[in-house]
């Protein structure tokens, strides 16, 4: 007999954010992301810069500084 709690908030785990964390999002990175996106229901949460106290080198050429434009997934 299954005993599971019914009146548990429903968080399961296809209901859960899934976070995908860099350095730096090249801008030809954004549509496949956009895709997988689309792919989770809208749950991918994109993250993009450096830990806190530490400092990147300069961008390479074609890749956008997670500052420079921010764009929802």
């Amino acid at each position: 007999m299954d005993e599971r709690n019914t009146d548990a908030p429903a968080m399961s785990s296809d209901r859960r954010p899934i976070y995908y964390f860099a350095r730096m999002i090249p801008w030809y990175r954004i549509p496949v992301l956009e895709q997988l996106n689309e792919r989770f229901d809208g749950r991918l949460v994109v993250c993009a810069g450096d830990p806190p106290g530490v400092r990147s080198p300069a961008p390479f050429p074609g890749q956008i500084p997670p500052c420079a434009k921010e764009r929802a997934l």
